[in-house]
């Protein structure tokens, strides 16, 4: 297995175990960059300990998902250390790659630290993906501004500290042992990648804005970097990462409550803030309408206004699913993407729009030897789908990276999704009844379907499979949050005569033992064959499936 792990780090660059005299140290050693501001909560570890990347080596998904990594290809399970534990795989406790080995008292659990982006250095080209980062061997820290006065270490200038690139090294997931397949499974002549969020993003228009990762996801404040800097800035860099995940800070807290989080509330709040100005909703039909036991149609966009695809990152269990509801009389009734909160999935019904992508084998794979839908990430292949929506100016230069399975248009991909529903008017309703059509967009980090797939992967009595099951238990089994919503007004008309002469018969009131008036094939309106045909589809509607959405394909 040493000569297999040897062959996987020889295909990637940057800093190898053991290389460094000394390694990053724990963020919990940055005592200076903590706790000294507690009015304007500014303080960089205070701020950066509630974030997925400061509980990466602790998050119960990631455990769990390791764990059957491991199992399934040893080899290649330390590079998920690499990224996650950083100090842990720089000092030479990435392997074996379950992570027994891994030290709490060195800081190795305490994910990416501070010193991993601010002792790193840029290479030339830039080494994007796996975690193939570059530290320096000197203590000096890395930052916009270099030394100011009061600081307590030597920082040198660096525009690489916060650029893209940086982000790039971990923010792009491939496979070095596999190649990436079509679906038709046909190599591409490139690795298999799980991720490409800093590849979608150079993909988009915003580079060419000048719009970087840190421009989304960081904010300013005004604050001193320290409790004995002599500086106060305007602009000071919030480490406050966030994106769309407020899930793992809970689902740590769950299983792990003395583990230090920083001020988890403050940031689930601003996680919430960045995903609610990460799409925009809106109705395109200007009049819904129609009558009772027929049907309303209207058309909604769903419209991706981040830098990379929506969602982005992890690929299994994480989805946005849109909602469609109707509220008539004081009542509201979910008609589409409605979630169940006894498994942690998404119904599906024939409406329903969900955007995420599928993973499979191609049969020809080093490892998997059978074709289709599957969800051990060590072991796949080939992309099954991807109907997330594309960012703005979307235009890559990778078979992999195209969107498949919803029409997007061709490059650049248009970066919104328009969606047509129909929805059921109850019969019965008086004419003039107004209503509101209401559509939510989800984001779901981790669904219920996933999570049984890793419980029942390692067996339930894991340890790391307990842990993950009282994590999601525990924090509403992946109840998905609200992204943003568009709300419509509906108008219930008269019912459409359907052309009896004083029969008082009506299309809403079919029946099928009234003699036709004419022939059917004169042309002549109103015969008992018009009157099923019109009837059927508005009663069908109200036959609503309900069936888990897991993408067994």
């Amino acid at each position: 297995m040493l000569t297999l792990l040897f062959g996987v780090l020889a295909q990637l660059s940057g800093t190898a175990p053991g290389e460094l005299g000394l390694p990053p140290q724990p963020s919990s050693a940055c005592n200076c960059h903590i706790g000294y501001d507690p009015d304007r909560y500014v303080e960089p570890w205070d701020t950066y300990a509630s974030t997925p990347m400061a509980l990466a080596a602790v998050d119960p998904l990631f455990r769990a998902a390791l764990q059957v990594a491991h199992q399934d290809r040893p080899e290649l399970s330390p590079v998920c250390l690499r990224c996650h534990a950083p100090i842990g795989w720089l000092s030479q406790r990435g392997t074996p790659g379950d992570g027994s080995q891994l030290s709490r008292s060195s800081g190795d659990f305490e994910g990416i630290t501070c010193d991993v982006c601010h002792r790193a250095v840029p290479t030339d080209p830039p080494l994007v993906g796996d975690a193939q980062y570059t530290i320096a061997q000197e203590a000096t820290k890395r930052a916009r501004r270099g030394n100011g006065p009061g600081n307590g270490h030597s920082v040198a200038a660096s525009d690489y500290v916060g650029s893209s690139n940086l982000c790039g090294v971990c923010h792009s997931l491939f496979n070095p042992l596999e190649q990436h397949h079509s679906t038709a499974h046909e190599p591409f002549g490139i690795p298999y990648f799980e991720q490409r969020t800093f590849e979608e993003w150079q993909a988009s228009a915003f580079p060419a804005r000048g719009t970087g990762c840190v421009e989304c996801h960081l904010e300013r404040a005004e604050g001193r970097a320290a409790s004995i800097a002599q500086n106060t800035y305007s602009d000071l860099s919030l480490h406050t990462i966030v994106g769309g995940n407020s899930w793992v800070v809970r689902a740590v807290q769950a299983v792990e409550p003395q583990f230090p989080v920083g001020d988890a509330d403050a940031f689930v709040l601003k996680a919430r803030a960045s995903l609610r100005g990460a799409a925009r909703l809106e109705f395109l039909t200007e009049v819904a309408e129609g009558p009772a036991g027929g049907i309303a149609r209207v058309k909604a966009r769903f419209t991706n206004l981040t830098g990379h695809k929506l969602p982005t990152g992890y690929p299994e269990g994480r989805k946005i699913v849109l909602e469609l509801s109707l509220t008539l009389g004081g009542q509201t009734e979910i008609l589409s993407g409605a979630f169940d909160a006894t498994t942690g999935d998404f119904h599906t019904d024939d409406q329903i729009r969900v955007y995420d992508t599928g993973h499979g084998c191609s049969g020809k794979g080093t490892k998997c030897a059978e074709t289709g839908r599957n969800r051990h990430l060590a072991l796949v292949d080939e992309t099954l789908w991807d109907t997330r929506v594309p960012p703005e100016g979307y235009r890559p230069n990778h078979p992999d990276m195209i969107p498949m399975g919803r029409d997007y248009g061709s490059a650049p991909f248009r970066h919104y999704d328009d969606v047509e529903y129909a929805v059921p008017i109850p019969a019965g309703t008086p004419a003039g009844t107004a209503g509101t059509i209401k559509l939510r967009a989800l984001y779901q980090v981790v669904d219920g379907a996933y999570v049984r797939f890793l419980l029942d992967t390692l067996g339930r009595t894991q340890a790391d499979a307990v842990r993950l099951n009282t994590a999601f238990e525990r924090t509403s089994r992946g109840a998905p949050t609200e992204m943003t919503f568009a709300e419509l007004g509906l108008r219930v008309t008269e019912p459409v005569d359907a052309g009896f002469a004083d029969s008082g018969a009506s299309d809403a009131t079919p029946s099928v033992q009234q003699p036709a008036p004419s022939c059917a094939c004169d042309g002549a309106r109103g015969t008992s064959y018009e009157l099923l045909a019109f009837a059927a589809p508005a009663a069908l509607l109200f036959v609503r499936r309900r069936r888990t959405r897991e993408h067994e394909l």
